[in-house]
């Protein structure tokens, strides 16, 4: 047995059985003196497993702290420390002349844990309706590490990180102190004004940066828009095929979502006249129609403001990627020519700088604002500061919209590849649709079924993800997305013939 001082040092594992307790009930108490655990909570842990286990039963005597140190070779202090946050927590009770004791009324759910992690024992979680529907909607979230690239991801290898890092340097130099306590929950002031100058001349959208709210990207928008604005059972109409996150960040409001179609000129307005399709409020993403790719047309946009108007609703305008269009200038928002306060636009930084940064902002109708940024506030309070201050830092020398326009240029050259390898691999095979916007194109595959031939064809360096993932119901298409921001010209070929062989194998099975 080891000792506590004199003879041989302790060996790197002391197992001790207590002499007070029953021999059959106790497994040897153990510590490992490698371990990084402190022994205090090593003892503490051995003797709450015992009880947990229902090995040491209520009233049980436990050994002295003077004895127990002795025992396994520890100073008393150690001991004591176990005991102390032992009696914190419920498991032992001591009394003067009595000795320290198992605790005689342990919480009940002490006595059961160890029944209720039984294999087989488990039950399912019983969900809310809303978390219900959140759990069936159809998420591009992966729970697990992500292998493959995914649809509109943006190369992140090219950010200028080195420019980003000095000025965050800096923004932690020169903020006040009394900047880094709990924020304005709308925003980082700075910030908004550099965002309200940027969308005066980019989407003709004329606003003061009082209107901003700064957010964590796209879903946080549509979160909060969805507290505020929609009870249970309200209806909104959304673009069928669609963004999946909008959807269930609408379900988690335990919306009523209507499915409105799609065609080249955007959202079917028009369908919106029926008594139906009476709704509190439409998601569209107008600029660059996510994933079909088509732009809403003026007369439609208008349409849609004069529908928000008669229904009293509001418009959910999402430009995640409008920056990316390799014809002309982006596009004016919706939000430019509304007069009647209908719109509430939402933007992103995720897809221009890197997906982590969590930065989105909101531009909202004056009578909305007090009431959201107060739902902003009491939910997560505000968006980081120091990053808030760093973009703002980053806009305003000229380093945002110098990174646009790189980014810009080597994205349509990336789609220029990923066009030109379709046509010399699978020209055959596939019928390519090419968006002048955005950091995917669409692949047709002439009958066979999308869900087969992305199994079929496997991860690639080109995000390749089938359409019908989607589609507010589950049903059979043909068509591929193919994201192509993070390939290299030799990535896409590379994956463009890996695509040619799989399609062409699947179309003589078929």
């Amino acid at each position: 047995m080891a000792q506590a001082r004199g003879g041989r040092p302790p060996a790197r594992s002391t197992i001790f059985r207590m002499k007070t307790a029953a021999r059959s009930e106790l497994r040897p108490l153990k510590l490992d003196r490698a371990s990084d655990k402190p022994l205090n909570r090593q003892i503490h842990g051995e003797i709450a497993a015992a009880v947990l286990a229902g090995k040491l039963k209520p009233g049980s005597r436990l050994p002295s702290t003077r004895m127990l140190s002795n025992e396994l070779g520890v100073s008393r202090n150690t001991v004591n420390a176990a005991y102390e946050q032992l009696a914190a927590e419920g498991y032992i009770e001591s009394a003067v002349g009595a000795g320290t004791r198992i605790a005689s009324l342990l919480p009940a759910d002490l006595l059961g844990q160890s029944r209720s992690q039984r294999p087989g024992k488990v039950r399912a979680p019983r969900l809310s309706r809303r978390g219900a529907a959140m759990a069936r909607a159809t998420v591009p979230f992966d729970v697990v590490e992500r292998r493959a690239p995914g649809i509109g991801e943006p190369a992140i290898e090219l950010f200028p990180f080195r420019i980003w890092k000095h000025l965050m340097a800096r923004q932690f130099d020169s903020l006040a102190k009394s900047e880094l306590g709990y924020a304005n929950p709308a925003g980082f002031l700075p910030l908004r004004e550099q965002i309200a100058t940027y969308l005066e001349s980019t989407r003709g959208i004329r606003v003061s940066s009082r209107r901003i709210l700064v957010v964590a990207g796209t879903q946080q928008a549509l979160d909060l828009v969805a507290r505020l604005l929609l009870d249970a059972g309200d209806r909104v109409l959304v673009e069928d095929p669609g963004y999946p996150g909008a959807r269930a960040a609408l379900l988690a409001a335990c919306a009523e979502l209507v499915p409105v179609s799609v065609d080249a000129e955007g959202m079917d307005v028009g369908s919106l006249r029926h008594p139906h399709r009476k709704a509190r409020a439409a998601y569209v993403t107008p600029a660059h129609h996510f994933p079909l790719g088509a732009t809403m047309t003026l007369g439609r946009r208008l349409a849609l403001l004069e529908w928000a108007e008669g229904s009293n609703a509001f418009i959910l305008e999402d430009d995640y990627d409008g920056e990316f269009r390799y014809a002309g200038s982006p596009l004016s928002a919706i939000a430019s020519i509304d007069t009647g306060g209908r719109v509430i636009y939402i933007g992103s930084f995720s897809k221009l700088l890197y997906p982590s940064l969590r930065l989105g902002f909101m531009v909202l109708p004056e009578e909305l604002l007090p009431r959201i940024v107060s739902v902003r506030g009491f939910t997560d309070r505000h968006s980081p500061v120091v990053e808030q201050a760093t973009l703002a830092a980053f806009m305003g020398e000229g380093h945002f919209a110098r990174h646009v326009r790189q980014m810009r240029a080597i994205y349509e050259q990336r789609r220029s590849a990923l066009i030109e390898a379709l046509s010399r691999h699978a020209g055959d095979l596939v019928d390519v649709v090419a968006p002048e916007t955005g950091m995917h194109l669409l692949v047709g595959l002439r009958g066979l079924n999308d869900k087969r031939a992305a199994e079929a064809i496997g991860p690639q360096k080109l995000a390749i993800v089938p359409i019908s993932n989607y589609y507010h119901r589950s049903r059979r298409c043909d068509v591929l997305l193919l994201g192509f921001a993070q390939c290299t010209p030799d990535d896409v070929d590379r994956s463009v013939r890996n695509l040619a062989k799989a399609v062409r194998t699947l179309k003589k099975r078929h």
